[in-house]
C-alpha cells in the first residue's frame, strides 16, 4: 500500500474526451514519474462535479473531500499539484481548501502553478514557439483573471518577445489582453495569418466556444472580421509532453521543500 499521495487539482470539464486527453494525460504522466505516490484527482468547480454526478459518472471530489479521503485511508504525506496556469482565483481557492487539512498530514506541500517564475515563463515560451510557421502569428489565449495574478500573462508576453522570433502572442478571455489589443499587435508586426491556440491545460468550453466558435464574439470571428486568415488548434497544453514535464518539475520541487509536521 502506498503511503504518499499526489493530488492533481484542476478546474474540471464536463467533456469526457477533452478531460482524459488533458487532465488525464497530466495525471498519467505524474503517476509514471512518481511511482511511489498514489495519484488522485480533484476538481474545484462544483458545477462541473454536479453535472458529472447527474450523468452517473464516477464521483470526482473537491480538494478538501479528496484530502479527507486520503487521511481516512491512512496517508500522511501529500502533495497538491494544481494544473492552473497562474496563481489566480482558482489556485487561491484550491490553496485555501488544502490549508484546512494540511496540518493533519505529517508532510504536506502545495506545488506551484504552471508559470510561477521567470524560469517557468522561459521554459513555457520555448514550448509555445515550437512548430509555428514564420509567416504566421501564434496567438495563445488563456483564461485571464481580474485577480492581480493576471500580471503573469504580461510577464510571459515579455519573455516571448525576448526569446522568440516575434511571432508568438498572448491573449486572454478575461483580463487586459483582449482580442482588439492582440489584433493591433499583429497588425503592427505585419502579420496577416493567425493561428489561435489555447493557453489552458484543457481545451474545454472556452476554447471550443469563445476561442474557436462561430459566434460573432469568438476570437476566431473577431480576427476574421479584422481581415486575418485564421486557423485554430483546440489542443490543451496538458496534451503536450513538454508541458507535462514542467508540471512534474513543480511537483518534484514541492516534494523536496514540503513542510514537515
Amino acid at each position: 500500500m502506498k503511503t504518499k499521495a499526489l493530488l492533481v487539482v484542476s478546474f474540471g470539464t464536463s467533456r469526457d474526451e477533452n478531460r482524459e486527453l488533458s487532465f488525464g494525460a497530466v495525471e498519467r504522466s505524474l503517476a509514471a514519474e512518481f511511482p511511489d505516490y498514489e495519484v488522485r484527482r480533484a476538481f474545484t468547480s462544483r458545477i462541473i462535479r454536479a453535472k458529472l454526478a447527474e450523468r452517473g459518472e464516477a464521483r470526482i471530489d473537491g480538494v478538501s473531500e479528496a484530502l479527507g479521503h486520503l487521511l481516512a485511508e491512512g496517508i500522511r504525506e501529500a502533495v497538491v499539484q494544481p494544473t492552473f496556469v497562474i496563481d489566480g482565483r482558482e489556485y487561491k481557492k484550491a490553496a485555501a481548501e488544502a490549508a484546512k487539512l494540511a496540518g493533519r498530514f505529517r508532510r504536506f506541500a502545495l506545488a506551484a502553478p504552471l508559470i510561477a517564475s521567470d524560469g517557468d515563463c522561459a521554459e513555457l515560451a520555448e514550448i509555445m514557439a515550437a512548430g509555428v510557421p514564420g509567416d504566421t502569428a501564434a496567438v495563445y489565449v488563456g483564461h485571464g483573471s481580474v485577480h492581480p495574478a493576471d500580471s503573469a500573462y504580461l510577464r510571459l508576453r515579455r519573455v516571448l518577445a525576448e526569446q522568440c522570433r516575434g511571432n508568438c502572442f498572448v491573449g486572454s478571455f478575461t483580463g487586459k489582453a483582449e482580442p482588439e489589443g492582440v489584433i493591433r499587435q499583429l497588425r503592427a508586426a505585419g502579420f496577416s495569418k493567425a493561428l489561435l491556440r489555447p493557453l489552458l491545460i484543457c481545451a474545454g468550453k472556452h476554447v471550443l466556444g469563445d476561442m474557436a466558435g462561430n459566434s460573432e464574439s469568438s476570437w476566431k470571428q473577431r480576427f476574421e472580421t479584422a481581415g486575418f486568415e485564421v486557423s485554430c488548434e483546440a489542443e490543451g497544453l496538458g496534451q503536450r509532453e513538454a508541458v507535462r514535464g514542467l508540471i512534474a518539475r513543480h511537483a518534484r520541487e514541492a516534494m523536496a521543500t514540503g513542510r514537515r509536521a
